[in-house]
C-alpha cells in the first residue's frame, strides 16, 4: 500500500493520509483486519478490515471501519465512553470465531499524549460483527495503556479463555482470565530490554529503543494441561520460557521471587531483535519477526535456540522493512505486514512507493526451502 484510504468515510471527517500507519493484521474468512493505533491526529478509525475478494496481490484496497465507523469515532472533546474504540496496535483471531485486542485508551500524539480512557481488552464474535466483551483493565494493574500493544489468547476452552498481555513499557506481564473477568500481573527481570541490545540500524537510520517485554507465543498443550510460553523483549536477542501453569495461578504473581519458574532458553544471535513471534503448532517451528534484518526467520522448538539452527524465510530489504506484525491464522497461514516505521518516525515517508506491505504464505510452504522442519 502507497498510503491508506477509508470507503465511505463522511466528507467531514478528520483524516490525513499520511498519518495512518498500520501496525497490526489479522485474518478470518474474507475478512482481513488492519490496525491503526492513533498516534497522530487525522485517523478517523483504529480497527479496520479488508474484504478478500479476487486474486491477490490486492493493491491499495480500502479499509472498512470495523465493527462500524461510529464505534471508532472519538467522542467530541477526547471524553470518555466505553462503547468506543480509541487505538488498536495488534489484534488476534482465536479458534472460537472471535476477534480480540486491547484499545490502549490513549491518543499517542506527538509532544501531546492524551489519556482519553482506561485500556481496555474486547473481544467480538465474527460471525455476527458484534462487540461480546469488553473487560477495563484497572489502574492497580497498568497506569495507563500506553506499553499494551499485543494479545495472545489461550483458547483451549471456549468457555474459560486466557488473554496474555506484554507491557512493554513498564516491563510487566499481565494475565487476564475471560471467565473469572479478573486480571492479575507478573513481574520479573526477564521483561526488560537488555542495554547492550537495544541499538538498531533499520532503513539507514539508526536509534536506541528501549522496549521491554514485546511478545508471547504459545506451544500446543503438553500432557499436563498446560503450555509454554515463550517470551522476549523488543531490546534483546533472548528468549525466554514460562508455563502458562504459573501464568495461570494469580496466587503465584505476587511472589517476591518467581525460583526457577521463567528460563532463559537462548540467543537468537546479533542484530535479531524481533518484535512479533507465533509458533506453529503443527510443525513446532517458531517464526520471528526480526526488525532489524527486514526478515522472517525460523527455529524448531526441539532444538537448542542458537543462530546456527534457525534459517530465514523470508528477507527483503525493499519490501520487508521493519516487520511489524506477525502471525498464524487458523487456516495455517502465515501473515506478515512491514511498514517502515523509523522511517516514518524519524525522517518522511516516500510517498510514491510502497510503504506498507501485507505477506500472507501457507506455513509449510514458507519452511520448503529451510532447515526448520528438521
Amino acid at each position: 500500500m502507497q498510503s491508506i484510504n477509508y470507503k465511505d468515510l463522511p466528507g467531514d471527517a478528520n483524516f490525513n493520509s499520511y498519518v495512518n500507519v498500520p501496525f497490526g493484521v489479522a485474518h478470518y474468512g474474507n475478512k482481513l483486519f488492519v490496525t491503526i493505533p492513533r498516534r497522530n491526529m487525522g485517523i478517523p478509525s483504529t480497527v479496520n478490515m479488508v474484504e478478500l475478494t479476487g486474486a491477490a496481490p490486492h493493491i491499495n484496497p480500502l479499509l472498512i471501519s470495523y465493527p462500524n465507523l461510529n464505534m471508532n469515532t472519538l467522542t467530541q472533546g477526547n471524553r470518555p465512553n466505553a462503547e468506543k474504540i480509541v487505538s488498536v496496535y495488534r489484534p488476534r483471531v482465536d479458534k472460537c470465531d472471535r476477534l480480540w485486542f486491547v484499545d490502549t485508551g490513549v491518543l499517542e500524539y506527538p509532544n501531546n499524549q492524551i489519556v482519553v480512557q482506561r485500556p481496555s481488552i474486547w473481544a467480538i464474535d465474527l460471525k455476527t460483527d458484534q462487540p461480546i466483551g469488553r473487560f477495563e483493565i484497572p489502574d492497580t494493574i497498568v497506569p495507563n495503556g500506553r506499553g499494551l500493544a499485543a494479545i495472545t489468547i489461550d483458547d483451549d476452552d471456549c468457555l474459560n479463555t486466557f488473554a496474555y498481555l506484554p507491557d512493554w513499557m513498564n516491563n510487566a506481564l499481565l494475565v487476564f482470565s475471560a471467565s473469572q473477568a479478573k486480571m492479575w500481573r507478573f513481574n520479573h527481570n526477564f521483561f526488560f530490554f537488555n542495554p547492550f541490545e537495544g541499538d538498531f540500524n533499520v532503513d539507514g537510520l539508526q536509534f536506541q529503543w528501549n522496549d521491554g517485554i514485546f511478545s508471547i507465543a504459545l506451544s500446543k498443550k503438553k500432557p499436563n494441561g498446560f503450555r509454554t510460553a515463550f517470551f522476549h523483549p523488543l531490546g534483546s536477542h533472548s528468549e525466554f520460557t514460562v508455563s502458562t501453569e504459573v501464568l495461570r495461578n494469580e496466587a503465584l504473581a505476587s511472589r517476591r521471587t518467581h525460583g526457577g519458574d521463567f528460563k532463559f532458553i537462548g540467543h537468537r544471535g546479533p542484530h535479531s531483535q524481533s518484535g512479533p513471534h507465533a509458533l506453529d503448532l503443527n510443525t513446532n517451528v517458531m517464526f520471528f519477526a526480526e526488525m532489524q534484518n527486514n526478515a522472517v526467520s525460523c527455529w524448531n522448538i526441539k532444538r537448542d535456540l542458537k543462530r546456527a539452527n534457525m534459517d530465514i524465510v523470508e528477507q527483503n530489504n525493499a519490501t520487508l522493512i521493519y516487520p511489524v506484525d506477525l502471525n498464524i491464522d487458523n487456516e495455517n497461514t502465515l501473515w506478515v505486514l512491514s511498514n517502515r516505521l523509523p522511517r516514518f518516525i524519524y525522517d518522511r515517508y516516500d510517498t510514491n512507493a510502497y510503504n506498507f506491505n501485507i505477506w500472507r504464505e501457507n506455513v509449510g510452504d514458507a519452511l520448503l526451502d529451510t532447515t526448520c522442519l528438521t
